[in-house]
């Protein structure tokens, strides 16, 4: 039951969290978008705001790995690291080429009610699934 409260936790503060940046900021939370942007290359000036959520995203993650009570999956799961290293290439480059993730489409650009969005989620989603299927 702690494993459901967390999640449904976890997803009210993601909603909270988008809907805030779309408030305050004007943007949608998509953090491909955020990553990309975080060092503007056309000036060669950092972003200061997008570094910043970036560093707190992979803050929290090795926070949440050290206060974590349910086991590490890596330890649980045999970790093919070459598998993870392609993964991360293959969904940087997706993110990429579909201008926008699985936060930019799926959290803001659905509840926006996005055609591009809705399109974008649809397809990734089930590719995602099968391609777990098949590598499990």
């Amino acid at each position: 039951m702690i494993i459901e409260i967390n999640v449904i936790l976890g997803g009210i503060l993601l909603g909270i969290a988008a809907g805030i940046m779309l408030l305050v900021r004007g943007r949608i939370l998509g953090c491909s978008g955020i990553l990309f942007r975080a060092w503007d290359f056309t000036t060669y000036r950092p972003s200061i705001d997008n570094i910043s959520f970036i560093s707190g995203l992979f803050l929290s993650g090795v926070l949440f790995n050290f206060l974590q009570t349910v086991p590490n999956p890596a330890t649980v799961f045999k970790t093919n690291y070459e598998l993870l290293i392609l993964g991360g290439v293959l969904v940087g480059g997706g993110t990429y080429l579909g201008k926008g993730c699985t936060s930019g489409h799926g959290l803001c650009g659905i509840a926006l009610l996005r055609k591009r969005s809705i399109i974008a989620v649809s397809i990734f989603f089930p590719v995602a699934i099968i391609t777990s299927w098949l590598i499990h």
